[in-house]
């Protein structure tokens, strides 16, 4: 069974400190009229056939000017104006009662500005990050890069060796099971949908599908995921896997900060729901699966050998670690005074 490469490459270095030196930019002013690559503050005004589109009216949208995530037409039309100066351009219009029409849109601009990146020395690095130099925030970032690219080894591990598993068994389900597991994913893909201000329409055309084959889709997804749960179940009954406290919270801890929500909350629901047994049932096929993971044999691309056991025990105590520099973290806070979806089961 063969993952990705855990190796680094210095241009992965580089884009990962351009991104955080894109975060810590800053936005200044300037007095002369918009170039691509800008920042605007608008407004903007639709209207079909002379009268105005009344959920197509919205003020004071920051814009980088380029990006052509608004809509067609407006960074032609921002080309050259100045803080102050308006304009009107035509242009479909995406959503809305009148989405697909076409219409007459106002721009007017009421700032320009420009991105301030930080320079990246000594100083950038002690700002960004734990280090002092920038040759140790180098050296320190890709570490870390290649301990996350080892934690997506073992995770290519445990799906791959799954899917093997999969392809040589054939488990009749039971439909009630399947129809149950179907619902569930369309609940959460419509909450999921909602939480981001998306239609289900909006959706397909972003990856480009119809609705009969997103249901396939699920649906397929939804089989895959009760016979896993079926296969990963009989493994842990024959292998005798049991569920430590420390894992089950370890579990809690982790679902609650996907969730957002205190884990003594989320424990609390748990318990007082009945679902604490389905917690339980999920540490057993993540166990499950891991040990299945570990028994074959695994190579990276190069064809080094991948030691599933070691990149498991580095990962408990990368976690450790940062656990202690959190509470650390969390300390040095007070002295100073200052003032997600369910989470699925193993096989999805």
């Amino acid at each position: 069974m063969t993952v990705d490469n855990a190796e680094v490459s210095p241009d992965e270095v580089e884009e990962y400190i351009a991104g955080l030196r894109e975060r810590f930019a800053s936005l200044r002013g300037v007095d002369r009229p918009v170039q691509t690559g800008d920042y605007v503050s608008i407004d903007l005004s639709a209207s079909v056939d002379g009268t105005p589109v009344d959920d197509a009216q919205a003020s004071g949208i920051s814009y980088e000017v380029g990006s052509g995530s608004l809509l067609d037409g407006l960074d032609e039309a921002l080309a050259g104006l100045s803080a102050g100066d308006a304009a009107t351009f035509s242009s479909e219009l995406a959503g809305g009662e009148e989405a697909g029409r076409q219409a007459e849109v106002a721009v007017t601009v009421h700032s320009v500005k420009v991105k301030d990146l930080p320079e990246l020395d000594d100083e950038f690095a002690q700002s960004a990050s734990e280090y002092d130099t920038l040759g140790e925030f180098r050296a320190g970032t890709r570490t870390r890069l290649a301990g996350a690219k080892r934690l997506q080894q073992a995770g290519q591990a445990r799906e791959r060796a799954l899917d093997a598993l999969l392809a040589q068994v054939d488990v009749p389900l039971p439909e009630r099971l399947v129809a149950e597991e179907i619902d569930r994913r369309d609940h959460a893909l419509d909450e999921q949908l909602e939480r981001a201000g998306m239609t289900r329409e909006a959706y397909l055309g972003s990856r480009e599908l119809t609705s009969q084959a997103l249901d396939e889709e699920i649906a397929d997804d939804a089989r895959r995921f009760v016979t896993a749960s079926f296969v990963l179940d009989q493994i842990a009954r024959q292998e005798e896997i049991g569920v430590e406290q420390e894992e089950l919270n370890a579990y809690l801890v982790e679902q609650a900060y996907r969730l957002g929500v205190p884990p003594e909350r989320l424990a609390k629901e748990l318990v007082d729901g009945g679902r604490l047994g389905v917690a339980v049932t999920e540490v057993l096929r993540s166990k499950a699966l891991e040990l299945l993971a570990e028994r074959a044999t695994v190579t990276d691309e190069a064809g080094r050998p991948v030691d599933l056991k070691a990149l498991a025990a580095a990962d408990e105590a990368g976690e450790a670690g940062a656990g202690e520099a959190g509470a650390e973290t969390d300390a040095e806070g007070g002295q100073d005074g200052d003032g997600g979806q369910d989470g699925d089961a193993t096989p999805g």
